[in-house]
């Protein structure tokens, strides 16, 4: 009698028919890899040195440059040799600055103890260093080291790629158009060996580069081809075997490709063995603090990271500390900034500066500068007379015409920069179809703006949502465009920030604030304009406006932790430590020692500006009584 077939467990058997990516790379320790790399980035590093040839998908703001900076480091300790990260020329000093960093721990971000941590982690290990240089030939490399290259040399043919130990391609876009462009032919024939430069039928093995990443924070999850072209480059799979093993053929269009639907789960699994797409540290199972914003910040960071893919540089400006919009309020004392008379936040947040962000940058440059602006008419009466005013007369604000030509004689910024507003005349349907629907298109630019008219409403998008402000604005009359936001079932989280505005308001009433008991003398000795005017607000109410600034951006944040959100950040770490310590310090604005009256508080004469004083009367009786 025949013994019995073993039990076949048919799960473990479709597990083994599943073929995954292999791993050819060195298993190291997270001790191995610099201390400063946040938790989830040394995970990623780990994961992308020991498969060798591995592609890291990570959201814009998680730190794809350290993380390729020290995958090739590491993969070098163990493999020795050259090793050379090819990038879009703009975005070569961001490496360089990243690899400074990771040697000496500066950045604001830093604290002494990392820094400490560091130099423990450096001491006697030269190896642990990064030393990248840009080059443009082989002849400009030494032996062993970090390279930097951009992807015009290597396609060109003036760099060998097949003489380092191992490559990353940073922003590999080129990578999208398999099979059709110059750079993706000669990519895998330099990186990969499979030369298809003479026909896309035939295929001549050559050398290849070991050890290969491919980093980008913008693959197309849907675009099959896309991924397959990701597959081939790092020696994954063939494309043509891929697209047999897990799709179906359209006969009429070769790339347009549908997956079968008993693949998908093993599709995604293969893809999953040497792609790592990380939107954000929480996928990895670390903490996502300090990497989630709202919507348009979250539109505006990733435009930025494609500029930067392009290879155009971004220069993000801040004010400096003391002048922040909270620090300044909240710290120092000057009240909330209204349309009548003390409209100070747009010059102080943004154009200060810009302008003086614009000097920095023109000291570098020679010649003439052109400056683009989104300027558009119909977005207020105000706004509209500065444009007509600009056609005819230099002083009006800048960019307020369609095109303004730098200035002969004129000085400074104006002797050097031109203005150009191409939005001028556009109507605010045109706007929204332009981000809603054409500029996400591959054929203009392939941006990331959807999500910009998506924060305006969308499809439903209002003239009234067409221009907006900052959250909680004090000059606004109404909260439309946070209104808007909140009407998206996904952000209405954030409805704690309504409570800015009435706080805003609060602090402009007489209670909160002091007040000139009298005549107030200049320096020339005439008498100040509005005299007994009302001015900075009090310590204690700076106080109970700092809770509550905080209490608002908690609750934001608890219920973004909830519901796996993005958390909001109205105060960080470091300007609330500023404004306690200038409210400590009993800081007020110029003019002013503290000792005044509060606003509330019934004065015994009124004072008018040419001296005169007129008594009171129901103030008299008062102190009478």
């Amino acid at each position: 009698m025949e013994a019995a077939a073993p039990a076949v467990d048919y799960d473990a058997f479709l597990r083994a028919k599943v073929q995954l990516a292999e791993a050819s790379g060195f298993e190291v320790d997270p001790s191995e890899v610099n201390p400063l790399l946040k938790p989830h980035q040394r995970a990623i590093v780990c994961w992308m040195v020991a498969g060798g040839r591995r592609a890291c998908f990570a959201a814009f703001g998680l730190g794809k440059t350290p993380i390729q900076l020290e995958a090739v480091r590491l993969t070098l300790v163990h493999a020795g040799g050259r090793g050379l990260i090819t990038l879009p020329l703009g975005v070569r000093q961001e490496f360089l600055n990243a690899a400074h960093m990771l040697n000496t721990g500066e950045d604001p971000s830093i604290t002494d103890e990392q820094r400490q941590e560091l130099r423990r982690w450096q001491e006697g290990r030269p190896e642990r260093l990064q030393q990248p240089r840009f080059i443009r030939g082989i002849e400009e490399a030494g032996s062993q080291g970090l390279y930097l290259t951009n992807y015009e040399t290597v396609r060109d043919g003036k760099l060998d790629p097949r003489l380092f130990t191992v490559a990353s391609l940073d922003e590999a876009a080129c990578l999208r158009g398999f099979g059709g462009t110059k750079t993706f032919r000669e990519f895998m024939a330099l990186f990969a060996g499979d030369d298809r430069r003479d026909h896309l039928s035939s295929r001549v093995r050559g050398g290849a580069v070991p050890y290969r990443f491919v980093a980008t924070a913008t693959p197309s999850p849907n675009d099959y081809i896309e991924l397959l072209a990701y597959s081939a480059f790092l020696g994954v799979m063939d494309v043509g075997q891929a697209k047999t093993r897990f799709f179906k053929r359209n006969s009429e269009k070769a790339d347009q490709l549908t997956i079968h639907p008993h693949k998908e789960r093993e599709f995604w699994l293969w893809v999953a063995s040497w792609g790592l797409f990380v939107q954000r540290p929480s996928d990895l199972g670390f903490s996502d603090d300090g990497y989630e914003l709202p919507p348009l910040a979250i539109a505006a960071e990733q435009i930025m990271d494609e500029l930067r893919e392009r290879g155009i540089r971004i220069d993000v400006v801040r004010a400096p500390l003391d002048k922040r919009f909270m620090v300044y309020i909240l710290g120092r004392g000057v009240p909330p900034p209204n349309n009548n008379t003390l409209r100070w936040c747009t010059r102080q947040i943004k154009i200060d500066p810009m302008e003086q962000a614009l000097r920095d940058r023109l000291d570098q440059l020679d010649g003439q500068i052109l400056m683009i602006t989104g300027v558009r008419q119909g977005e207020s009466a105000i706004r509209d007379r500065r444009i007509e005013m600009s056609c005819s007369k230099d002083g009006a604000e800048c960019g307020q015409g369609w095109y303004q030509q730098v200035l002969p004689n004129a000085r400074g910024l104006r002797g050097r920069i031109a203005t150009l507003a191409p939005l001028l005349h556009w109507r605010v349907c045109h706007v929204w179809e332009w981000l809603k629907h054409w500029a996400p298109t591959a054929e203009f630019g392939d941006w990331s703006t959807a999500a910009i008219a998506d924060a305006y409403g969308g499809d439903e998008a209002e003239e009234i949502n067409a221009r907006t402000g900052c959250i909680g604005c004090p000059l606004a009359q109404e909260e439309k465009a946070l209104e808007t936001v909140l009407a998206l079932p996904h952000w209405a989280y954030l409805a704690p920030l309504r409570g800015l505005k009435p706080l805003w308001r609060e602090l402009r009433e007489p209670q909160h604030r002091l007040k000139k008991a009298g005549a107030e003398r200049l320096k020339d000795g005439s008498i100040a304009k509005n005299p007994q005017r009302m001015g900075p607000l009090t310590l204690e109410a700076r106080g109970m406006a700092l809770e509550r600034v905080l209490a608002i951006q908690a609750a934001c944040n608890a219920a973004a932790r909830a519901q796996r959100r993005p958390e909001i950040n109205l105060i960080d770490a470091e300007e609330e430590a500023r404004i306690r310590a200038l409210i400590a310090a009993g800081t007020w604005p110029d003019g002013w020692e503290g000792d005044e009256p509060t606003a509330d508080t019934v004065l015994p004469a009124i004072v008018y500006q040419n001296g005169a004083e007129q008594p009171d009367m129901f103030a008299l009786g008062a102190f009478a009584a």
